[in-house]
């Protein structure tokens, strides 16, 4: 699957995201999110499971909200687009 968004485009390995989605186990405290079905819907279409998010941080507030963030991942790499990071050839001397 291609993906283009913003100056980026990327290559998603498809099977590669799904089969690592399937290997995790579900946690209960995905489910208390509330992630609109359009997110959803874009998630799915990426073959990745909402409710499997590779790592859950939970942020206690002084308030009466409580805050929890999903961080999911795709396999894949960047067709075009600018680079995040430069890349360095360093020699052992």
């Amino acid at each position: 699957m291609i993906l283009e968004t913003g100056d980026y485009k990327l290559f998603i390995d498809e099977d590669l995201t799904k089969q690592n989605y399937e290997n995790l186990s579900i946690n209960d405290t995905i489910v208390k999110l509330h992630i609109p079905q359009a997110v959803i819907d874009y998630l799915n279409d990426l073959h990745i499971d909402y409710l499997k998010p590779q790592s859950i941080y939970y942020y206690k507030t002084e308030g009466i909200l409580d805050f929890y963030r999903g961080v999911y991942s795709l396999d894949g790499y960047m067709l075009q687009g600018p680079q995040a990071f430069t890349l360095a050839n360093v020699e052992n001397g």
